[in-house]
């Protein structure tokens, strides 16, 4: 009896002895263009700039890691914004050259993006906005967001109640794909945890919660946002 593979639906993107040296290859020949990739930003948009908030030497990343749970009930009440801007930096903003940040990315792309869906609590205004990772501020994509139109989008919101924004990450696919071929969506997907991951602990050193989702439908996130035609929509999280 043949036994099934696991995760079969990984198959394709899959390295063995006889792809690796076409794979090594390609990124031998990628990595000798040494592109350097910029932030991404939106010029002629609204920003609101941020504060640059300075690391918090005493707080201890294991007990972040100890009270870090995926709670029910969120709150509909931003945080300040300096609290949000801690979260955004360290999470995913600039902290090195060749625009490097706190999330590890393969062949240094930074290939992720990410995107807020404001419901207008607090100093936010309703509206999907960019965190411009080199400027350090939130740019306004467009205004307004109603939330039972982006709990319908994203339907793993009957998990929870609540909740003042909505993270949306989103991957450069055509960047990592120069590269990586096939193997950029695994890549992509890894960085995505990682970010994701990022964004769980900032959110509890700054007493919020963020909740991780994977019920949420690409293409309509997609297209309200807006996003880039190179871009998918990777993972969403509920903030609050």
């Amino acid at each position: 009896m043949t036994r099934p593979r696991p995760l079969a639906v990984l198959t394709p993107l899959e390295l063995d002895r006889t792809s690796f040296p076409e794979f090594r290859d390609r990124i031998v020949a990628t990595e000798s263009e040494a592109v350097v990739h910029t932030p991404r930003s939106y010029p002629g948009h609204p920003q609101i700039p941020l504060p640059r908030a300075r690391p918090r030497l005493g707080t201890a990343l294991d007990r972040v890691l100890v009270r870090r749970r995926s709670r029910r009930e969120l709150s509909t009440a931003l945080p300040a914004k300096k609290s949000l801007a801690r979260v955004l930096l360290y999470a995913h903003g600039v902290n090195a050259e060749r625009g490097m940040g706190p999330t590890p990315s393969a062949g240094s792309l930074n290939a992720l993006e990410l995107y807020l869906v404001s419901f207008g609590a607090g100093w936010l205004d309703p509206g999907r906005y960019h965190y411009d990772r080199g400027a350090h501020a939130l740019t306004l994509i467009a205004p307004g967001a109603e939330r039972g139109e982006w709990a319908e989008r994203v339907p793993s919101s009957v998990q929870f109640t609540g909740g003042a924004l909505f993270w949306i990450v989103a991957g450069d696919t055509a960047r990592t794909e120069a590269k990586y071929g096939e193997r950029a969506a695994r890549f992509l997907l890894l960085e995505a945890g990682h970010l994701m991951q990022n964004l769980c602990l900032l959110s509890e050193s700054v007493g919020s919660t963020t909740l991780p989702l994977g019920g949420f439908f690409e293409r309509e996130i997609a297209r309200a946002v807006p996003l880039p035609r190179s871009d998918a929509v990777l993972y969403v999280g509920a903030f609050g």
